[in-house]
């Protein structure tokens, strides 16, 4: 995958954001009862946290090819986790592009063309999409006043604000887009050759999100969805007692967090880098508990996270190196 001066200059933008975040969280923290803290934690139960982690990518990579298989390929189990590892691996690095280096490791290591592996990417990030919101809408009716309020005064109106303040920016932008699509298309049309791949590219996307569609074993699909979002639930809830004022949390609370440290992991900065530290620590002060006891909760879980994505992504870099030389 070629890294382009664009690439280059986002993932800087990006990390300008990252660090405004981490400023404005971490301003009036005490690191020296912080880090008091950070020691104290129990991390047997960050380390069960990381299992179910793993577990996670080890059933990604299971339901990946559950897509690909009824458009004829069928990749061994071990290259399609060293990809998904890779994947968030390079997330790191450039926001965004984690997905299309996951696709680019199965397209060389499985000959599987890059048009299709995207295609079943977008179905992924669509069901993930979707599991995010059921599971939304489950936690807010089980405590809708509790949570509500959260969501609606830190998220949902200041969002609206901002999208009511820039609505004819937004239309006019869309709009934009699809004029200068057109023309692009009108003048790529005058050489067909770069029309018929555009056109063999969008094929091969399309037939990759058909693939949720042909899916042979639907009931073993849906069983892996569930699984994987049952891991990272247990994630985000099992490391509220590796530190003590959050332990009395419950398994709803627990959801809670994944929710909200889904949006924040959902804005494109380099792992969710203080953009997650800032809204989960919000989101915790609703407990009655400091915004201190938030980023410790949020460091913890967040850097143990990152630590072991490292880690995993070394691993799976020099799998992928070892099987290239071969």
């Amino acid at each position: 995958m070629k890294i382009s001066a664009t690439h280059i200059g986002k993932t800087i933008l990006f990390s300008s954001f990252a660090l405004i975040f981490l400023y404005f969280a971490f301003q009036h923290v005490d690191f020296s009862s912080f880090w008091t803290d950070i020691i104290q934690a129990n991390y047997w139960w960050v380390a069960l946290s990381l299992l179910c982690g793993l577990a996670g990518y080890i059933l990604r990579a299971i339901r990946w090819n559950l897509l690909l298989e009824p458009l004829g390929y069928n990749p061994s189990k071990k290259n399609s986790f060293h990809a998904v590892v890779f994947g968030y691996f390079a997330n790191l690095a450039f926001p965004r592009l984690g997905e299309v280096a996951r696709c680019g490791v199965m397209n060389r290591s499985e000959k599987i063309p890059m048009d299709t592996l995207v295609g079943t990417v977008i179905v992924e990030r669509i069901i993930d999409l979707i599991m995010l919101a059921v599971l939304t809408a489950i936690t807010f009716s089980i405590k809708i006043q509790f949570f509500g309020s959260f969501i609606l005064q830190r998220i949902i109106i200041p969002t609206t604000q901002a999208i009511s303040a820039h609505t004819y920016t937004l239309i006019i932008g869309v709009c934009i887009l699809i004029i200068s699509a057109i023309i692009l298309w009108k003048i790529l049309g005058k050489t067909n050759v770069i029309r018929q791949k555009i056109g063999n590219f969008t094929k091969g996307i399309v037939q990759g999100i058909a693939s949720i569609y042909t899916v042979k074993q639907k009931p073993l699909f849906i069983i892996y969805t569930l699984l994987i979002w049952t891991m990272y639930w247990l994630m985000s809830w099992l490391v509220c007692f590796a530190i003590e004022p959050t332990s009395h949390f419950s398994a709803t609370d627990g959801l809670f967090l994944l929710i909200v440290g889904g949006i924040g992991m959902a804005v494109p900065v380099q792992g969710g880098i203080g953009v997650f530290h800032f809204i989960v620590a919000q989101a915790i002060t609703i407990y009655g508990l400091s915004q201190q006891t938030g980023l410790l909760y949020a460091t913890i879980n967040h850097e143990s996270q990152l630590l072991f994505i490292i880690i995993m992504g070394c691993i799976s870099s020099f799998y992928i190196f070892i099987a290239k030389k071969r």
